[in-house]
């Protein structure tokens, strides 16, 4: 389906809904909540008024079947919003300064653009922070105290909420609610191959740019791994963003290969819709990763993880499903990390019941955001 033309005049009837998110930009965990999203909307019967905002709108268009516009063009999200009934803004980390205050102003902007041309708005699911600097605090009040709804991911942002006399509803990631959907042959037969039909185990690895993670810090993860492991471990590389992430997981592979281990990228190319990474998370028998969605996904499919803490959200995962956590320490400290992974390895068994014990209950926490989707819709349908 192609991106919509939004050189059209408005219309008098509000029928549509714009989606906004970090969408687009191919990062696996944005795009995993935008198809739990659209799903939902689609439940609703409500895809085809259904409009996202996206970096890469062919892309977006093609891939999940939707109509889309540049997340760039604020004339033409102008247009759409004057025709719109609701807008979703979510889900996902989208009122962070990290960098920069940029895109807590990003997203406000847009909130503000809604209100002011008559459209409801909806936080869907959202973590907040972290919020550094003031101005950032500032602005993300003010676009959260527009919305008629506010459904969060997690006690901390609900905190924030709560210090800024905002009501708002505790719910889950909506990653947990996503289906499963087939692999690729061709990813089947490679997974295959790695395992020797089930006879090597395989074991997941997904890394990300960070500024504490740098060569001896991945020299630290190849050691303790290499401790950690059988010798006849297959390594999956998982690059949930391509261009940040496989650079460094090639630095791991060929550091890995150097001391005679196996590791390899699987034709991840061929996936493409999140639900398809979410069953190629599930055929792994062990994952490490820094990704707050692998861990997810890993968890919700019972495998069990130990996650590399580089972000509170990512102890605060592991630390609900009961999975070890390696800490990254400052530029100068010394990672030892060998003996929290040979414990892993050991009690891979606990982990996994652990995973599975407390994913049900996530994803009905999840499924939250789906009432409250359902309810607004239906007010303004009644309205």
């Amino acid at each position: 389906m192609p991106p919509i033309n939004n050189n059209h005049k408005s219309q008098d009837k509000r029928n549509l809904i714009v989606v906004s998110g970090y969408y687009g930009f191919g990062n696996l965990g944005d795009e995993a909540i935008l198809e739990e999203l659209l799903s939902e909307l689609d439940e609703l019967g409500l895809l085809s008024s259904t409009v996202v905002l996206s970096n890469s709108p062919n892309q977006t268009a093609k891939t999940f079947s939707v109509r889309t516009s540049s997340r760039w063009d604020f004339l033409a999200l102008a247009n759409l919003l004057r025709q719109s009934q609701l807008f979703i803004s979510g889900g996902g980390g989208l009122f962070q300064d990290t960098k920069s205050a940029g895109s807590v102003i990003y997203y406000a902007l847009q909130i503000a653009l809604a209100k002011l041309l008559g459209a409801k708005v909806m936080i869907y699911a959202q973590g907040l922070g972290p919020l550094q600097r003031q101005i950032s605090q500032v602005v993300c009040r003010q676009a959260l105290s527009k919305a008629e709804v506010i459904s969060l991911r997690d006690e901390r942002s609900l905190e924030i909420a709560g210090k800024w006399r905002l009501s708002a509803c505790l719910t889950e990631d909506p990653v947990w609610c996503l289906k499963p959907s087939d692999l690729p042959d061709e990813i089947k037969g490679e997974l295959a191959r790695f395992s020797q039909a089930g006879q090597k185990k395989l074991v997941g690895l997904s890394l990300r740019q960070w500024r504490l993670f740098g060569a001896r810090q991945l020299e630290d993860l190849v050691h303790a791994m290499a401790k950690a492991l059988p010798k006849d471990t297959h390594v999956v590389l998982l690059p949930l963003q391509k261009e940040f992430d496989e650079p460094l997981l090639n630095q791991f592979k060929s550091a890995w290969q150097a001391i005679g281990r196996q590791a390899d990228f699987v034709s991840t190319h061929l996936l493409s819709r999140p639900s398809q990474w979410l069953s190629l998370f599930s055929s792994l028998d062990f994952l490490i990763a820094m990704r707050l969605h692998a861990l997810l996904m890993a968890v919700k499919s019972g495998v069990p993880a130990v996650g590399i803490n580089y972000d509170p959200k990512v102890a605060s995962l592991l630390a609900r499903f009961q999975q070890p956590m390696l800490n990254l320490g400052n530029e100068e400290s010394q990672i030892n990390w060998t003996n929290t992974l040979e414990k892993a390895i050991a009690g891979a068994i606990e982990l996994a019941t652990a995973a599975k014990q407390g994913s049900q209950k996530a994803k009905d926490q999840a499924c939250q955001n789906f009432d409250l989707l359902a309810k607004i819709l239906a007010a303004q349908k009644s309205s």
